[in-house]
């Protein structure tokens, strides 16, 4: 069910395509959309994908990042904890990840080999993780499932290849 309806697409010369912003309920901020060679009625298409997506998805989405996070932890042991305001609850590790998540942008990406009446809704979220300078975290989702949760490695929602880059945490 789309929550807040306000999304405002426009056309780009700088991406040949659309960008834009609309309003996340989730994060409770606007996030900035690009979508480079697509029209307006892909990217909407989009975009509302993003708005509609179930407390269901939203919860794994939350629980993957939270696993991401605990990763990041162990990876980066002490020096992880870079000011007194993080704390992280490692038993409990959905409960504030969201704080600390800022997103970024949400690109909108297309399949090469799909033309645009073939294209399923589908998006990549760049989330900055506040903590850890330079960190970011990417969900990508296509079509109501969850692909990748996980560091930043510019994955695409149609090409599966991407999703082993780094660390998926998607079970």
């Amino acid at each position: 069910m789309i929550r807040n309806n306000k999304i405002d697409i426009y056309e780009s010369k700088l991406f040949n395509g659309t960008e834009g912003d609309f309003y996340s309920d989730i994060f409770n901020k606007k996030i900035h959309v690009e979508a480079k060679k697509l029209e307006e009625t892909y990217t909407r298409k989009c975009v509302e994908h993003y708005l509609d997506m179930s407390d269901e998805m939203i919860n794994k989405l939350v629980k993957y990042t939270a696993e991401y996070v605990l990763a990041l932890i162990d990876d980066y042991g002490e020096d992880f904890y870079p000011d007194e305001e993080f704390d992280f609850d490692e038993t409990k590790p959905c409960g504030r990840v969201l704080d600390w998540l800022e997103p970024v942008v949400l690109s909108v990406i297309p399949d090469r080999f799909l033309s645009l009446e073939e294209l399923t809704p589908a998006f990549r979220l760049t989330l900055r993780f506040t903590p850890i300078a330079d960190e970011e975290i990417e969900w990508a989702v296509k079509d109501g499932e969850i692909l990748y949760v996980g560091e930043a490695a510019n994955v695409t929602p149609w090409e599966k290849a991407s999703f082993k880059k780094g660390w998926n945490f998607v079970e």
